[in-house]
């Protein structure tokens, strides 16, 4: 193409546009920190701070607190707008949620992922969270806690032959086989003992979705440059394994065509559950979650039955979201537990008083475990499973005197609000008596938000806490958790998740 000229090569052209638009995108709204003063990091332009965050010795749980710390201020740009100031994460993400309603885009066009409750939007969003959401209520965990127990028996099973062996183990990989079990057990009714029966293609394909590194260079397009993913995706390009994607997709759509037209015979699971709530709202009323929304709680007329892709979708969340997430939880709690064993003693003991000898606990019983919560809870304050969440701008808002433009998006560092040393004296040493209920009276609400908050908080952490409590129960009523020379203490974290860099590795004394 002759231009001025210039003879250049149209590729070429199409490549520097390319950048062009790549540019202003990432930096359209650097000039909104300068205009009003709000301090941070010269951002790279499409990497923000991912750069830092790969540098620092301690990742994003580190990096955060020093951003605080550096800059003396509750709100700094990077090039997102971070807000440390709890108040004005209550804002966000409660008093003034209509203009905060949805994630940052990522940019997944891949069906069925751009399905999925954690990258709706708007209405399709409120649709498929207010029909969901029955399917996590109390009456409706109370019915799983067997099947949850039945996982639990198959962990303490294998642990058995740990400690007749007085090997060293790694906690990650029998905490990760425990949850695999718990989510194709409550989900959809398929019991695997995954730790002994690795052959299974359930396992195996569970297994190769999550084996991904931070440095994949499809996850760092997804991350930073997510403007260009939808394009990408047109030409075949996926952030997710597309053979594991596709066999999920296969198994969720022949199971829920097979119940469909089946009815009499589907268990009792999460996903005859998400079937039912969409086919009848009378029942989903009735049985309706706390935090679902006012305007659909009482609006049945503004819903729709989910569709097919959709029930795949929250299907497929509930893998990503249970799977790793729990696991990392139960593990770090049973280190806290290893590293402190009077504390694990007074776990145990609370355990025997409350919990029949040879009984599962059950749904009232785990409620009535009150310091084994705390230890749990003050290991999610400790190593939250996300340690920041998003919000887009949908509206032009003022948040604490600072206008967020619209389509600026907004960043709560869960881990930093969790770990601020003002608020929490020793952050880095556990201590479950933070969790008292006159410590937690003390605090601000907002200071404590490893699930999220607000209408789009966690769908799950209730069925996340009853989970890692049943685990809990059967390890520590079994055995005596116990450090050995393989134990890091304190421990090192991946840089952008709760998960042990150098694994978790522990010792198991059978309890007489």
């Amino acid at each position: 193409m002759d231009i001025l000229g210039w003879n250049i090569p149209l590729w070429l052209i199409l490549i520097l546009l390319v950048v062009i638009i790549w540019y202003w995108h990432a930096t359209k709204y650097f000039g909104v920190f300068k205009k009003y003063g709000i301090p941070g990091p010269r951002p790279i332009p499409g990497f923000g701070t991912f750069i830092q965050t790969m540098m620092h010795p301690k990742g994003v749980f580190g990096l955060d607190l020093d951003l605080k710390k550096r800059y003396k201020a509750n709100v700094i740009g990077d090039p997102a707008m971070i807000f440390f100031d709890p108040e004005a994460v209550k804002q966000i993400t409660v008093k003034d949620f209509n203009s905060f309603t949805d994630r940052r885009s990522t940019g997944v066009t891949e069906y069925p992922v751009n399905q999925m409750i954690t990258v709706l939007k708007g209405d399709e969003w409120r649709n498929v969270r207010h029909q969901v959401s029955p399917t996590f209520s109390g009456k409706k965990l109370r019915r799983m806690t067997a099947l949850i127990n039945r996982c639990a028996h198959h962990l303490t099973s294998n642990l058995e032959e740990v400690a007749k062996s007085g090997d060293v183990f790694e906690c990650k990989e029998y905490a990760g086989a425990f949850t695999m079990d718990v989510i194709a057990s409550t989900c959809f009714n398929i019991d695997v003992n995954s730790k002994n029966d690795r052959n299974n293609i359930f396992v195996r394909m569970t297994k190769r979705l999550f084996n991904f590194s931070i440095f994949n260079p499809k996850l760092i397009i997804f991350l930073c440059f997510p403007f260009i993913v939808p394009y990408l995706s047109k030409l075949g390009f996926s952030v997710f394994d597309p053979k594991c994607i596709h066999f999920f997709v296969d198994v969720f759509d022949k199971a829920v065509k097979y119940r469909q037209e089946h009815p009499d015979e589907s268990p009792n699971d999460f996903l005859n559950m998400m079937l039912k709530a969409s086919e009848s709202h009378s029942d989903h009323e009735a049985d309706s979650d706390e935090d679902a929304l006012p305007e659909t709680k009482h609006n049945n007329q503004c819903l729709r039955s989910l569709s097919t892709g959709e029930i795949i979708g929250q299907s497929l969340i509930f893998f990503f979201a249970g799977y790793e997430t729990t696991a990392n939880a139960v593990t770090l709690t049973i280190y806290n537990l290893a590293v402190n064993p009077d504390t694990q003693e007074k776990a145990y003991q609370e355990i025997m008083d409350i919990i029949p000898e040879g009984e599962d606990p059950g749904y009232d019983d785990l409620k009535k475990l009150k310091y084994l919560e705390m230890c749990l809870l003050e290991t999610i304050r400790m190593y939250p499973p996300g340690p920041q969440f998003d919000r887009e701008c949908v509206a032009d808002t003022e948040v604490k005197g600072i206008k967020v433009p619209k389509g600026m998006f907004v960043i709560v560092p869960v881990h930093a609000l969790n770990n601020d040393p003002e608020v929490w004296p020793n952050p880095e040493q556990f201590d479950p008596e933070r969790f008292t209920e006159e410590a937690k009276k003390s605090r601000h609400p907002f200071q404590y938000i490893p699930f999220g908050i607000g209408p789009r908080v966690c769908i799950g952490q209730r069925l996340a806490i009853i989970e890692a409590k049943v685990a809990l129960v059967h390890v520590l009523r079994s055995f005596k958790v116990l450090r050995c020379d393989k134990t890091q203490v304190p421990i090192k974290l991946m840089k952008i998740r709760a998960e042990a860099v150098n694994g978790v590795w522990l010792k198991l004394e059978k309890r007489e």
